[in-house]
């Protein structure tokens, strides 16, 4: 024969109720100051970042080029941290890309700019990216040149070479 179990309080009294609602009033309220917490903790460590930071884009396009021209591609760079910095090295990604840059210290709030040129002549690539890496002790950035070149053919009348110049904020 089975036994059947018998819940003597087959009812909560509204005094559980109200514990039980007061408890889970309770908990809520703790969830919620420690999420606000922690979004103000990671708020405050979200500070500029250390170290270079462009002023515009990291990658630019240049118009179509002839080969044989220069394109002179200046980005604009700043210190928004709390340390200064000084560029030790730029690192181009080839001969025909040469780097030039100021060598002394960024202070915080300093802006100044590095300029990458990109001489087509010896350059047998129908679209071209190169780059340089600009290294700090504080970390590293890289700029990227992207375009398309076009190749004269023998004896086609072209127009003279043109050094043409750039901005990362265009």
């Amino acid at each position: 024969m089975q036994r059947i179990h018998f819940n003597p309080r087959p009812y909560v009294t509204y005094k559980e109720m109200a514990q039980n609602w007061l408890y889970t009033i309770r908990m809520r309220k703790l969830l919620l100051l420690s999420v606000f917490v922690m979004s103000l903790q990671t708020a405050k460590s979200q500070d500029f970042p250390e170290g270079i930071t462009s002023m515009g884009k990291d990658t630019v396009y240049t118009p179509e080029i002839l080969k044989g021209d220069t394109v002179e591609v200046v980005f604009y760079v700043a210190n928004l941290g709390k340390k200064p910095f000084w560029i030790f090295q730029v690192y181009a990604s080839c001969q025909c890309t040469s780097p030039q840059y100021a060598n002394d210290t960024f202070e915080p709030g300093r802006r100044d700019s590095v300029v990458l040129f990109f001489h087509s002549k010896n350059t047998e690539d129908e679209f071209f990216e190169k780059y340089a890496l600009v290294l700090t002790p504080l970390g590293e950035k890289g700029f990227y040149i992207k375009g398309h070149m076009i190749t004269p053919k023998e004896g086609e009348k072209t127009r003279p070479r043109r050094k043409i110049r750039i901005t990362n904020l265009n």
